[in-house]
């Protein structure tokens, strides 16, 4: 869970990094980069094995988790500022992948 914790906060970042990106990350590109791909990839495959190792819920689905992570990404830039609201999000998205 540390791992995917810590992915999703990089994530997040590198969605935040300018306006639009959010966006365009949270639905699936049809030209992506090598890097996007990258990133993607790994995501899943740290997702798919805390799913495997039980620390996350087994119904968990990797784009589900993207869109989820692009939607704080997204929702915590707009007004009114607020600086801790990704950080909220985040952890009751955390919350609601653990196993029930």
């Amino acid at each position: 869970m540390k791992a995917v914790s810590r992915w999703l906060v990089a994530y997040i970042e590198q969605c935040s990094v300018y306006d639009g990106l959010a966006q365009a990350l949270a639905r699936t590109p049809v030209h992506e980069s090598d890097t996007c791909r990258l990133s993607i990839d790994a995501g899943t495959a740290l997702i798919r094995r805390a799913a495997d190792a039980g620390t996350l819920r087994a119904d968990i689905d990797a784009d589900d988790v993207r869109s989820m992570a692009a939607a704080i990404a997204w929702i915590g830039g707009q007004l009114p500022p607020d600086p801790d609201r990704r950080t909220r999000l985040l952890q009751m998205m955390l919350d609601g992948l653990r196993p029930r």
